[in-house]
């Protein structure tokens, strides 16, 4: 949401509400009502509860999200351009590409570490190593969607999704190893 105005080109406009609470963020906020109020939960998560539709409905979408993620993420680096291909300077690739495999992950472990021994999550390895994969995915695709709703550095927004998934690649071998390794029993 904070972004949103940039990615525009106008970085005085004043960020509407709805852009700083999309429908995903809308989402968590009723899963999470969902899942700590005792009431709403026995209305809709049981296999016998009244509303288990809405359950089901939910889960299915959810099966489909992530396919149709990488059908946008991939019918949108392999747009042809339009126009001439504009050129991506290196430093910003390369910034994009080291905070989210070198500076994210450190953060990562270094949050995922404090709580753990705060006891503010379970002591479950698998529970940390989501945490953990979470700090050094590659950008989203929404980057490219709200490039392209505003019609603006699309085809730069593309070329640096590019790099960052191919970067991934490697990085994320290396990474989730690294994190494998410091949840054994022991470390």
């Amino acid at each position: 949401g904070i972004g949103y105005p940039y990615l525009a080109d106008n970085q005085e406009a004043k960020v509407p509400w709805r852009q700083l609470l999309p429908p995903p963020i809308y989402a968590v906020i009723a899963g999470a009502t969902i899942g700590i109020v005792p009431a709403l939960r026995q209305l809709i998560i049981p296999a016998d509860a009244p509303l288990r539709l809405l359950h089901d409905c939910a889960s299915l979408l959810g099966q489909a999200a992530v396919p149709c993620a990488l059908l946008v993420l991939g019918a949108n680096l392999g747009e042809k351009p339009a126009s001439p291909p504009t050129s991506l300077p290196l430093k910003p690739v390369a910034a994009v590409i080291l905070s989210r495999m070198l500076l994210m992950p450190l953060i990562g472990i270094g949050l995922v570490s404090l709580l753990e021994r705060w006891a503010l999550i379970p002591a479950d390895p698998m529970f940390s190593l989501v945490l953990l994969i979470e700090s050094c995915v590659p950008p989203a695709t929404a980057l490219i969607i709200i490039c392209q709703a505003h019609h603006h550095h699309e085809q730069a927004m593309a070329r640096l999704l590019y790099w960052s998934y191919l970067a991934a690649v490697p990085g994320l071998t290396f990474l989730i190893s690294l994190f494998l390794w410091m949840l054994q029993p022991g470390k």
